[in-house]
C-alpha cells in the first residue's frame, strides 16, 4: 500500500528584496535652531519663571514639613531638596524645550525678527508712502481721534436718523389725529353756540308775547 509523504519542513517565504540594494538610511538630524534675541528673552523669561517658581519653597520651608528628620539628618534633607529641585527644574526645561520644538517657537519667533527688520529698513529707505503721506504717529491729535471714532459716530449717526424719521412720522400721524379731534371739537362749539343763540332767540320771543 503506497503512503503518502509530506514534507516535514514548511516552505519559507522569500524575500522579495535585493541584496544587494543599500539599507535605507535614517534622514540626517536637522541642525538645531540659533534663537535670536526674542527667542532668547522667552527662553531667559522662562527661566527667570521657574526660578521664581521652584524659589516659592525653599529648604527651610521644605526642612519644617520634616521635623524628626531636620532634627536626625538635615544636611541628608537639605541635599533631598537640592536634588528635587534640580530634577524640577531639568525636567520643567525639557517639557519646554519639547513644547518649542514641536510647535517651532524658535523659528517662527526668527521669521518675525526677519519681518521686523524688513519692515524697519523700508521705514527708514521712505518705502510704502507716497510723497503727501504722513507716519501715523505724526498726524495731529485731531485726525486719530477722527479716524478712530468716525466709523463709530457714523454708525451712530444713522441710527438718530432712522429714529428721527421714525419719530417725524409717528408725530405726523399724531398730528392728523390731534388736528381731526380739534376740528371735531370746534364743530360741537359751533353747534352749541348755535343753539345757544336758537334759545336766546326763543327767550326774546317769548319774552315779546308776554309783555304783549
Amino acid at each position: 500500500m503506497p503512503t503518502a509523504t509530506t514534507d516535514p519542513s514548511p516552505a519559507l517565504p522569500t524575500s522579495t528584496q535585493d541584496p544587494q540594494a543599500p539599507a535605507p538610511t535614517d534622514p540626517e538630524p536637522q541642525p538645531p535652531i540659533e534663537p535670536g534675541p526674542r527667542a532668547r528673552a522667552l527662553l531667559t523669561l522662562h527661566d527667570a519663571a521657574l526660578s521664581s517658581t521652584l524659589s516659592a519653597l525653599p529648604a527651610p520651608t521644605f526642612l519644617a514639613c520634616f521635623p524628626l528628620l531636620s532634627t536626625l539628618a538635615p544636611d541628608a534633607l537639605r541635599a533631598v531638596h537640592a536634588q528635587m529641585v534640580d530634577r524640577l527644574r531639568e525636567a520643567a526645561r525639557a517639557d519646554f524645550g519639547v513644547i518649542l520644538e514641536e510647535r517651532g517657537v524658535l523659528g517662527r519667533l526668527n521669521e518675525l525678527e526677519v519681518l521686523i527688520g524688513e519692515a524697519r529698513g523700508r521705514r527708514e529707505r521712505g518705502e510704502g508712502r507716497g510723497e503727501g503721506d504722513v507716519a501715523p504717529h505724526l498726524l495731529p491729535p485731531a485726525d486719530l481721534l477722527a479716524a478712530h471714532l468716525g466709523p463709530s459716530l457714523a454708525a451712530a449717526q444713522g441710527r438718530l436718523n432712522a429714529k428721527e424719521q421714525t419719530l417725524e412720522s409717528v408725530n405726523a400721524e399724531l398730528y392728523e389725529v390731534v388736528k381731526g379731534q380739534w376740528d371735531e371739537i370746534e364743530g360741537l362749539v359751533a353747534g352749541v353756540e348755535g343753539i345757544v343763540k336758537d334759545l336766546e332767540g326763543a327767550g326774546g320771543e317769548m319774552s315779546g308775547v308776554e309783555r304783549g
